[in-house]
């Protein structure tokens, strides 16, 4: 029998009060062919900045597989980069793609954990072995 591998799944929530709160988002991981392709593909020098804001937006979509998403008239709306552009207001586009790649490269720190170790040393967060290992003479 052999290992069969599994996409991961990433929710993006926002906290209370920011304007994107309530809005829930649900993303697959992104294989490492998907995302060597993203960035040899992505538009380059010469291109627009509407060219990089679609390629990003829809690279974005192919990965969302649920969203709470509703228009105007509380329709849900489907996953599909015509909603995305019709519905969501410029200025939720950059918080929606930072909180995407941030919660599948898991950049964001979690409160607590942020404590650096120091040329070998343990933090209290971090804490050092010594106290596991035998301190008796071995025969």
């Amino acid at each position: 029998m052999g290992f069969r591998t599994a996409r991961k799944l990433y929710q993006i929530e926002f906290e209370a009060g920011h304007d994107l709160h309530g809005l829930e988002i649900v993303c697959k991981s992104t294989t490492l062919g998907e995302r060597l392709d993203y960035i040899e593909n992505q538009p380059g020098d010469g291109s627009t900045a509407a060219e990089r804001i679609r390629y990003e937006a829809e690279f974005f979509l192919k990965n969302v597989t649920d969203w709470n998403l509703e228009d105007e008239g509380g329709e849900r709306l489907p996953i599909t980069y015509k909603a995305y552009h019709d519905a969501i207001p410029f200025e939720w586009h950059r918080p929606l793609i930072a909180a995407y790649v941030e919660r599948m490269l898991g950049n964001k720190v979690s409160e607590g954990t942020e404590k650096k170790s120091g040329s070998g040393e343990h933090t209290e967060t971090t804490p050092g072995t010594e106290a596991s290992l035998p301190m008796e003479t071995l025969p």
